[in-house]
């Protein structure tokens, strides 16, 4: 039987990439497919526990951005106190550490670029809006948008000033988790 040569070449290229991409993040022969940042921090103010997370593949990362302007980050925030969280788009903010610099954060992208936030179809504005409020024992997200030439590498601390913490800020921490 002989053998189908392209099929041969092409299996060597993907082999060969995925390789070269393995390399790029780091993993090599660890014996894990991809490696996450995890950016991870906590505060008891008043009793009330809240966790912030902030998880991100670096590689995705640097191959995407909203329409070629802003880096976007998802925290996760968990109140798992008795009390609510209150948030404010205008009274909070973030700063991303970027080699060693604070750059700082877009939490509401509406009043910040209203032509790209009316641009967004409805249930995309749903998703990205700054909540109000964690409700004791919920979670919710905040999409946190970086400015992409001020964001070339990935952050290593989220410093995440929210008006209602006497705490503040909270900084998130980074650690590597490999994934597999």
């Amino acid at each position: 039987m002989r053998p189908n040569w392209r099929f041969f070449v092409a299996t060597l290229v993907g082999i060969a990439l995925v390789v070269r991409l393995s390399e790029a993040s780091g993993v090599g022969g660890r014996g894990g497919f991809s490696r996450t940042r995890s950016l991870d921090a906590q505060s008891s103010s008043g009793g009330n526990l809240v966790r912030f997370s902030c998880e991100f593949d670096p590689i995705v990362l640097a191959l995407t951005s909203v329409n070629n302007r802003y880096k976007i980050l998802r925290i996760d925030i968990a109140n798992t106190g008795q009390k609510p969280l209150v948030l404010s788009p205008d009274k909070d903010h973030l700063e991303a550490k970027v080699h060693g610099h604070n750059i700082p954060a877009i939490l509401n992208l509406s009043s910040k670029d209203p032509a790209l936030w009316n641009s967004l179809a409805d249930f995309m504005r749903k998703a990205l809006v700054y909540p109000k409020v964690v409700d004791a024992g919920e979670r919710e997200s905040v999409f946190v948008f970086l400015a992409s030439p001020s964001a070339d590498s990935e952050p290593t601390e989220l410093s995440y000033t929210i008006d209602s913490l006497p705490d503040k800020p909270v900084v998130l921490k980074s650690h590597v988790t490999a994934a597999r």
